[in-house]
């Protein structure tokens, strides 16, 4: 058999380099189809499909649902999806089917597809010895352009998998840590969800969650500083990866001090520092 992987069902592609011209493995690189699976991957196959395709190829290429997982180019092999040379031979390419421009929290990629994906991810990367951290896990929107180093994205300046692609829990997965997304829970008072770790945090509070926190006020969504946030009635959550102030990444918005800023102009002696 020529797949490497145990899940992976082996479907060749004509499109590939033999070997890697003595580059090391250390890189891992995600993408996005813009498609459906079975014409992805009709089209990553080339030639050896039929298709038309003479140019793009992938190791591996996840459905959207998480149940297939097909190898189209050995990993000892050279694919061609990064759109830069260098890249290509450092990396394991993985296609998933999906867009890249899904906005956050659509649903678009599914807790499935992050179980197969992060699961594949980190089998590759045991095989490989390939740390599992954003600098060697990376998306073909973290790709230098190889003609102007300033640019990413490879040489066409692809965006995938996008700015709504969960890479902390993909890296979590891949590591073999329990996933903690949960599923949405509905509030009829305000009509609003809160989700995935969000609620994990808000759930963490117990009986005094509503108290402290109150209702959610509007749906997750990344503000102008790209950052994942959610407003409640007492609170505005803020999901800051790596923070470490808890096993969610969650932090609360300095929203009492963002909002004091009138009060202070008119009631500036109110504010002002006091002796002990």
């Amino acid at each position: 058999m020529n797949m490497d992987d145990q899940n992976a069902i082996w479907l060749p592609s004509s499109n590939f380099d033999a070997g890697r011209n003595g580059a090391p493995i250390d890189r891992i690189i995600l993408h996005t189809t813009e498609g459906r699976f079975d014409g992805a991957l009709s089209w990553l196959r080339g030639e050896a499909a039929g298709s038309s395709n003479r140019d793009s190829s992938s190791h591996y290429l996840v459905s959207a649902d998480g149940s297939r997982i097909a190898q189209l180019v050995r990993e000892a092999d050279t694919a061609w999806a990064a759109g830069n040379l260098a890249f290509n031979r450092r990396g394991i390419n993985i296609e998933q089917e999906g867009y890249a421009g899904a906005p956050s929290g659509s649903g678009e990629f599914s807790d499935a597809l992050y179980a197969a994906t992060g699961a594949l991810v980190g089998r590759v990367a045991r095989r490989h010895s390939i740390p599992l951290d954003r600098q060697h896990v990376i998306g073909h929107m973290d790709v230098p352009d190889p003609n102007n180093p300033a640019l990413h994205g490879g040489i066409d300046h692809h965006d995938d998998p996008g700015k709504a692609y969960d890479f902390e829990r993909l890296l979590r997965i891949a590591n073999g840590v329990n996933d903690e997304r949960l599923s949405c829970r509905y509030f009829e008072e305000t009509h609003h969800r809160v989700c995935d770790r969000f609620r994990a945090f808000w759930e963490s509070y117990g009986e005094s969650a509503l108290l402290t926190f109150g209702y959610p006020l509007s749906e997750a969504f990344r503000d102008a500083d790209d950052v994942l946030v959610q407003y409640f009635e007492r609170a505005r959550f803020e999901w800051r990866p790596g923070s470490g102030q808890n096993r969610w990444d969650v932090l609360l918005g300095r929203v009492g001090d963002e909002a004091s800023g009138p009060a202070r102009q008119v009631n500036a002696a109110s504010f002002a520092p006091t002796l002990p």
